[in-house]
Protein backbone atom coordinates (compact mmCIF):
# COMPACT_ATOMS: atom_id res chain seq x y z
CA UNK A 1 0.00 0.00 0.00
CA UNK A 2 1.29 3.46 -0.91
CA UNK A 3 1.79 5.93 1.95
CA UNK A 4 -1.11 8.37 2.18
CA UNK A 5 1.14 11.32 3.14
CA UNK A 6 2.70 11.11 -0.35
CA UNK A 7 -0.28 10.02 -2.46
CA UNK A 8 -2.76 12.52 -0.97
CA UNK A 9 -0.33 15.47 -0.89
CA UNK A 10 -1.57 18.50 -2.85
CA UNK A 11 1.22 19.86 -5.04
CA UNK A 12 1.69 22.84 -7.33
CA UNK A 13 3.38 22.39 -10.69
CA UNK A 14 7.05 21.49 -10.21
CA UNK A 15 6.69 20.44 -6.56
CA UNK A 16 7.50 16.98 -5.26
CA UNK A 17 6.91 14.79 -2.21
CA UNK A 18 8.57 11.49 -1.35
CA UNK A 19 8.93 8.76 1.27
CA UNK A 20 11.21 5.74 1.66
CA UNK A 21 10.19 2.33 2.98
CA UNK A 22 12.24 0.23 5.40
CA UNK A 23 13.32 -1.94 2.46
CA UNK A 24 14.69 1.02 0.47
CA UNK A 25 11.82 1.63 -1.96
CA UNK A 26 11.28 5.31 -2.79
CA UNK A 27 7.78 6.51 -3.68
CA UNK A 28 7.74 9.98 -5.17
CA UNK A 29 4.91 12.20 -6.32
CA UNK A 30 5.72 15.01 -8.73
CA UNK A 31 3.33 17.53 -10.27
CA UNK A 32 3.78 18.34 -13.96
CA UNK A 33 0.70 18.78 -16.15
CA UNK A 34 -0.77 16.05 -13.96
CA UNK A 35 0.38 14.07 -10.91
CA UNK A 36 3.16 11.55 -11.59
CA UNK A 37 3.84 8.75 -9.08
CA UNK A 38 7.07 6.76 -9.27
CA UNK A 39 8.34 3.76 -7.33
CA UNK A 40 12.05 3.04 -7.45
CA UNK A 41 14.75 1.03 -5.73
CA UNK A 42 17.40 2.65 -7.95
CA UNK A 43 16.68 6.37 -7.65
CA UNK A 44 16.51 8.82 -4.75
CA UNK A 45 14.08 11.74 -4.53
CA UNK A 46 16.71 13.92 -6.23
CA UNK A 47 15.58 16.60 -8.70
CA UNK A 48 17.69 17.21 -11.81
CA UNK A 49 17.86 20.45 -13.76
CA UNK A 50 17.20 19.90 -17.47
CA UNK A 51 16.73 22.20 -20.44
CA UNK A 52 13.45 22.06 -22.32
CA UNK A 53 12.98 22.52 -26.05
CA UNK A 54 12.63 26.30 -25.71
CA UNK A 55 15.86 26.49 -23.64
CA UNK A 56 14.03 26.85 -20.28
CA UNK A 57 15.51 25.21 -17.20
CA UNK A 58 13.16 22.77 -15.46
CA UNK A 59 13.52 20.50 -12.45
CA UNK A 60 12.44 16.89 -12.87
CA UNK A 61 12.87 13.84 -10.64
CA UNK A 62 15.83 11.64 -11.57
CA UNK A 63 13.46 8.66 -12.03
CA UNK A 64 11.41 10.57 -14.64
CA UNK A 65 14.52 11.78 -16.49
CA UNK A 66 15.92 8.23 -16.56
CA UNK A 67 12.59 6.78 -17.72
CA UNK A 68 12.26 9.35 -20.52
CA UNK A 69 15.83 8.65 -21.65
CA UNK A 70 15.33 4.88 -21.88
CA UNK A 71 11.66 4.44 -22.81
CA UNK A 72 10.91 2.23 -25.79
CA UNK A 73 8.25 2.43 -28.49
CA UNK A 74 5.76 0.49 -26.33
CA UNK A 75 5.88 3.32 -23.77
CA UNK A 76 5.03 6.04 -26.30
CA UNK A 77 1.46 7.18 -26.84
CA UNK A 78 0.19 6.89 -30.42
CA UNK A 79 -1.54 10.07 -31.56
Amino acid sequence: MNPKQVVDKKLKKGETGAAESNSGIIIQKWKDKRDVLTLSTKHTDELLIIRSGNNKELQKPAAVVDYNKHKAYIDCRIK
